[in-house]
């Protein structure tokens, strides 16, 4: 077992009287301003640090037909899966993305049934990114989330039929706040095997944070494609106080943003459209605890442009998360604009080719200007409303190609940037030099 104090000091020790680690335990909760996660290998002693606290945990056994009667799988009657199963104040799902959750016999420690993921982890369908060669990554296994109020004390028996295996318990999601469950030695202090190592008799692991969270995560961490670990659940004792946790948002940077319609989402949802360059959050502030994942949606066109996401994904420690950085880079090489522009100075450019259309209309008003390297095409459809202006410019060159001749200055705005700052760009040739600052110094992207 292992105790750690916020100050970062762990303390590991091995008792064998319940009562003298019992006063232990309440002597170091006391003592700690803020307690960090205790892990427990004994229910026993599980129970009774919770009774120090004035807690009982709820007992699911998954016996309860009402709840668990749609997951029943047996051999005789096949599969029974569902994507989620909430009974008691805690939602079950599996650990990635497309898998689901079922209860069966043999994964029984008491009653008749025991949980466990179906398919078992993600080794045939993975979650995006994941690699199933590197151990863990794809490991069996379920997450709870507490349907209101936030988790005190989690823990359940666990075993597998593919020994041996690691078992690894995560506040939140993995790989994130792992907990450390310690290893037991031999009395010198020697032969030290690690508490997590996990064969076919059911084990008890279990945390109690007087902090709380909100989800918790139970993931096999040795298997791969290759040799994969199968584990199975029962007897789960959790606390759940209605206290709310706290919620924070999610948010970042954008940067080079200069098309319009880009989209992010966090976690598949909460859709937040980005007009510029700037600071953004989501609406939707996640309880403590939660995991985070910021994406693209939808990339921004009038100019094309690619938009990336760095520092994306993560899970939340007590604060707003505000590092997330998006960077985005316009395509150059073909750009192809269309709709109505219903508004003045709208500028419109590509690198080589420029495709104004189809149904491309410059409304009454407006000044439109376009650019391009080699040409400019009209396509059937390309309006230009009485008292509208359209400027055109083409360079004869493509802006991502060297080239013996010079660019004419003002045919591009980048090549604005790029002559004003080496005027041989534009008065002797457009060489790799300049052909480097069209990135560098244009933020653009030739593919």
């Amino acid at each position: 077992m292992r105790i750690t104090c916020s100050g970062g000091t762990a303390i590991g020790f091995r008792v064998s009287r319940r009562r003298i680690l019992a006063g232990l335990i309440l002597v170091l909760i006391s003592s700690c301003l803020n307690a960090a996660p205790t892990a427990y290998t004994d229910e026993t002693e599980y129970h009774d640090a919770l009774a120090l606290l004035g807690l009982t945990a709820t007992h699911e056994g998954f016996e309860d037909d009402a709840a668990w009667g749609s997951v029943r799988s047996t051999i005789p009657g096949g599969f029974h899966t569902a994507a989620s199963v909430s009974n008691l104040g805690v939602t079950w799902t599996a650990n990635y993305l497309a898998g689901n959750i079922t209860t069966g016999g043999g994964a029984a420690r008491t009653g008749n049934w025991g949980l466990y993921a179906y398919p078992h982890g993600g080794y045939a369908s993975p979650d995006p990114g994941s690699n199933c060669s590197v151990p863990g990554e794809c490991g069996d296994g379920w997450r709870g989330t507490a349907d209101s109020g936030v988790f005190i004390a989690v823990g359940g028996y666990i075993d597998t039929n593919t020994p041996y295996a690691k078992l690894g318990m995560f506040i939140g999601q993995y790989p994130d706040n792992p907990v450390d469950f310690g290893e037991t030695c031999d009395a010198g202090g020697n032969n030290c095997v690690s508490n997590s190592t996990i064969g076919t008799a059911k084990v008890f692991f279990g945390v109690i944070d007087p902090d709380g969270f909100s989800a918790f995560e139970y993931r096999e961490l040795e298997g791969t494609a290759e040799d994969m670990k199968l584990v199975f659940a029962d007897d789960f004792f959790f606390v759940i106080t209605e206290t709310p946790a706290p919620t924070f948002t999610v948010g970042g940077t954008v940067n080079g943003l200069s098309g319009s319609g880009l989209v992010l989402q966090n976690n598949t949802a909460d859709d937040l459209a980005i007009a510029g360059d700037g600071g953004f959050a989501f609406a939707t502030a996640l309880p403590d605890g939660n995991g985070y994942d910021v994406t693209v949606l939808t990339q921004p066109v009038g100019p094309n442009q690619t938009c990336t996401v760095a520092n994306g994904s993560g899970t939340l420690s007590g604060a707003n998360v505000t590092d997330v950085g998006v960077t985005c880079v316009t395509s150059c090489n073909v750009n192809t604009v269309s709709g109505v522009i219903e508004y003045s100075d709208a500028a419109y450019e590509a690198c080589e080719i420029l495709v104004l259309g189809p149904d491309f209309v410059a409304a009454d008003g407006s000044n439109v200007s376009a650019s391009s390297g080699w040409e400019i095409e009209f396509l059937a459809g390309f309006h230009i409303e009485r008292g509208a202006t359209l400027d055109a410019n083409v360079c004869g060159q493509s802006l991502c190609m060297v080239s013996d001749a010079p660019m004419p200055y003002g045919c591009h705005s980048c090549v604005v940037q790029v002559c004003d700052i080496d005027p041989t760009c534009c008065s002797l040739d457009f060489d790799q030099a300049c052909l480097d600052r069209v990135g560098s110094v244009c933020g653009l992207a030739c593919e």
